[in-house]
């Protein structure tokens, strides 16, 4: 993984990216170093979940409380790597943590969802810009794309959700919250992304 990780970084270096872009850049020399033919997600657990209503790329889900690894404000792929270097040892108790899917990002915050040996408790970390918090039980409207996370798929699957949710009569609160699970070593078509919409009670 060394090589692919170090030239991910050079070229981060070189070329300046948006935050988000940079983040998953970096995803995608984790979750893709494997294979760059096949989903690298089949590597990862993945956050569990409860199917209420699915139709074609469309659902509605409820998610348990989860503990998550969260951090904000960085650029240039920085979010990630403090998550990246939490997981792998940067902690109070210098573990390394398993790698979960999907990574979550909402506004300018990103999120590993811990995996089950670490909900109970987990480490804090060495970098006081990662948070360990719990996200709250919640339910959530999904729409599933594939292609590039931040491609012209995800304002169509965005606007697809919101349609269908408005002839569900249900509402929802404004910010999206966006799951990648594959990283560009893997092919577009075969890299899943879903966008997320909170569920009012």
């Amino acid at each position: 993984m060394k090589r692919p990780f170090s030239a991910a970084l050079h070229a981060l270096r070189r070329r300046p990216l948006s935050s988000s872009l940079a983040a998953v850049v970096l995803a995608g020399v984790v979750f893709g170093s494997q294979s760059c033919a096949s989903s690298s997600r089949k590597s990862y657990p993945t956050t569990p979940y409860h199917t209420v209503v699915s139709e074609g790329r469309l659902s509605i889900r409820e998610y348990p409380a989860l503990k998550i690894a969260r951090t904000s404000g960085a650029e240039n792929g920085g979010s990630f790597m403090r998550l990246f270097r939490y997981i792998g040892g940067a902690n109070e108790t210098k573990e390394k943590i398993s790698m979960t899917t999907p990574v979550l990002m909402e506004k300018s915050t990103m999120s590993f969802v811990l995996p089950e040996s670490h909900q109970k408790q987990a480490p804090r970390a060495g970098d006081s810009a990662v948070e360990i918090t719990t996200l709250p039980a919640r339910k959530l409207a999904v729409c599933s794309y594939s292609g590039k996370p931040e491609g012209p798929g995800r304002e169509k699957a965005l606007e697809e959700l919101r349609t269908w949710l408005r002839t569900r009569k249900l509402a929802w609160t404004e910010e999206p919250v966006f799951a990648v699970y594959d990283g560009p070593f893997t092919l577009p078509a075969m890299r899943l992304n879903e966008v997320m919409l909170p569920l009012k009670p």
